[in-house]
């Protein structure tokens, strides 16, 4: 688009040597700011904004909002149709807790992320997966945000377009507020002037320093807010507490934090589950012990997952966010099966918008209109087609065709199937690229591509913004080495 060339341009010019210096200086001094201390991590890799137009945004977001509704319908369908709980299975003990507190929200999918490949070429948009349970990245985009504002590069570009951006955190807070009042009228509860909020991630978590910088943005709206390991928590059968204060609104990390009994193949971890099994019964029924425990190696978060259960804590996402979250979703909502579900302007959004997906395994399906033996065709076909784990995440075990060898696809999909791999295979979506400058020592060397993703976010239904990552990988993931890039709207 000739705009969007335009401000890139513009910005290429800003890369001038009086710019770049004054930015690494500008970047030295905002880190210290913002207690940074991986200045070259955070910063220095990510010194170029992604720039689309506003009307994009707006198409963009109605896209996302009508896949929010269908994903929401999926989500209530799991409760009453047989058949999609069964696709959808959920094992282990969370699986009891999801249909906990299914009325505390007008929706289970409050907070989300759609992660999808945007072609400026030709106006192609593709979702090839939603994270529904515990999406990460808000913080550090709106710190990206935050200094971006403040270079010099963006005041350059400022002086000859309008531009915008989106503060996540401040969308993120009003939410809240507004589900924790909903959740007080919906369980008779008094909604306190001041909540106080726990932000919880494990103590071990990767996105750690996200949830602080989360923490941080909200505690400048004036928020009470703190952080809180899932074993952090006190609970007596009405109030929970985290260091003797009564907490009001749980904003979570993932929900394996909380149920942390599930096997790995390590020998290690194998047995530090059957002792969580083992002690699970007695934490759930003398505190003491649980409190003893849980400070330790064999932590448990039975405190936090009884008042839960007990509609005593408003948690968002609500357990119930997790049916979603697997990639088998984007398989099942192009089911013939499952149509009925849907109106014609998200049957229309789907087909458009979210590549062929298929649950892996051993039966007869269609594609391109023609009935094929799944697991021989995609072994025939590398070239056009990705593996991923069911329920991965991290860009962890995904298996692009093209890129890998014809033995090696096909080993991978021996193991999946006689293993019983819960795998899905998704067509091949060709990967846009933007060009970012490369630095060295500080100096400008020049601009290269990287592969990127444009990252959508929903919250209580509602498009509030978006971010975009890149990498020198296909598969973009910043726990595979990607970053994220602050995503900003030419308004003129």
């Amino acid at each position: 688009m000739d705009v969007i060339n335009k401000i890139n341009n513009c910005y290429a010019l800003s890369l001038q040597e009086r710019f770049y210096g004054t930015e690494y200086q500008q970047l030295g001094k905002l880190a210290a700011e913002f207690n940074v201390k991986d200045k070259e991590k955070t910063f220095a890799k990510s010194l170029k904004p992604y720039f689309i137009t506003y009307k994009q945004r707006q198409e963009f977001s109605k896209i996302t909002e009508v896949l929010l509704t269908a994903f929401e319908k999926l989500t209530d369908a799991y409760y009453y149709n047989n058949e999609v709980k069964a696709a959808l299975s959920i094992n282990g003990r969370v699986r009891d807790y999801i249909v906990v507190n299914t009325g505390s929200y007008q929706k289970q999918l409050v907070v989300v992320r759609l992660d999808a490949f945007y072609n400026f070429s030709n106006n192609y948009l593709q979702f090839l997966e939603i994270n529904c349970d515990a999406p990460s990245g808000m913080g550090m985009n709106d710190l990206l945000i935050k200094v971006f504002d403040r270079l010099p590069s963006i005041g350059f570009i400022r002086n000859t377009f309008e531009i915008s951006r989106d503060i996540l955190v401040d969308s993120l807070y009003e939410m809240l507020l507004r589900k924790y009042k909903e959740y007080c009228i919906n369980f008779g509860k008094k909604e306190q002037k001041d909540p106080f909020v726990a932000v919880v991630c494990s103590r071990n978590s990767s996105i750690r320093k996200d949830v602080h910088f989360i923490i941080d943005f909200l505690k400048m709206k004036k928020l009470n807010v703190n952080y809180a390991d899932p074993r952090d928590f006190v609970y007596d059968g009405k109030v929970l507490k985290l260091n003797g204060e009564e907490v009001h609104i749980v904003y979570r990390d993932s929900i394996k934090d909380f149920f942390r009994s599930e096997s790995t193949e390590k020998i290690h971890s194998n047995i530090r589950n059957k002792v969580l099994n083992y002690t699970k019964t007695a934490c759930m029924h003398n505190r003491f012990i649980n409190h003893y425990l849980k400070r330790g190696y064999f932590g448990h978060a039975e405190d936090i997952i009884r008042a839960y259960a007990d509609n005593n804590i408003c948690i968002i996402n609500p357990f119930s966010s997790l049916i979603c979250s697997q990639k088998s979703t984007f398989a099942l909502i192009q089911d013939d099966r499952f149509k009925p579900l849907f109106n014609e302007e998200e049957l229309s959004v789907i087909s458009k918008y979210i590549p062929w997906t298929r649950i892996f395994g051993s039966y007869r399906t269609y594609y391109d209109n023609k009935q094929i033996d799944l697991v021989p065709f995609i072994k025939m076909h590398p070239q056009k087609f990705v593996l991923k784990p069911n329920n991965g995440f991290g860009g962890k075990n995904i298996l692009i065709g093209s890129e890998t060898s014809q033995v090696e696809w096909e080993r991978k999909i021996d193991l999946i199937v006689q293993s019983g791999l819960n795998y899905v295979v998704q067509e091949y979506v060709n990967i846009p690229t933007e060009d970012f400058p490369q630095y060295r020592k500080g100096i400008l060397e020049g601009f290269s591509p990287q592969f990127v993703n444009i990252n959508f976010w929903g919250m209580d239904g509602k498009f509030v913004g978006a971010y975009v990552r890149a990498s020198h990988k296909k598969v973009i993931n910043v726990a595979q080495g990607g970053r994220y890039v602050p995503l900003y709207y030419v308004l003129n």
